[in-house]
């Protein structure tokens, strides 16, 4: 298969649909056209041939068949990983998201605190400069 630097997982997973649909919808009814034609042509003269020829034609049709199966079996794993990310991501649901999410949260409480401290000690500060300025002025006078 000759794979273009550009190519994506889906566009080499489509190629590969594509390929096992064309040899299902055109390669195999083809061969069980000739597989028919030779059954109506078989005599007792070329029995034997034609039974190899039918043969040879339904290891074919087997080979394809083998071929597909085998190739979502030894992929199932990555496909289904692939596209199981891949929905995720188009639901904005991956894991990251969620962990990032979680601590934003507390995030929040912990700036509410923040400032919670900082209104605080600035009430504190503004306390103890009324009080000084009170003091200031008991002394000047």
């Amino acid at each position: 298969m000759n794979i273009k630097p550009d190519a994506t997982l889906d566009m080499l997973y489509n190629k590969k649909l594509k390929y096992f649909h064309n040899k299902f919808e055109s390669t195999i009814p083809k061969l069980k056209l000739k597989i028919d034609e030779l059954n109506s042509q078989k005599n007792k003269d070329n029995e034997e041939e034609t039974n190899q020829k039918i043969e040879q034609l339904q290891k074919k049709i087997k080979q394809i068949v083998d071929e597909r199966d085998r190739y979502f079996l030894d992929n199932s794993k990555y496909l289904f990983e692939y596209f199981e990310s891949k929905q995720n991501i188009d639901k904005n649901n991956n894991p990251k998201k969620k962990i990032n999410n979680f601590f934003k949260i507390n995030s929040y409480t912990i700036n509410d605190n923040m400032y919670t401290m900082t209104t605080s000690c600035a009430d504190k500060i503004y306390t103890v400069e009324v009080e000084l300025k009170a003091c200031f002025e008991n002394c000047t006078n």
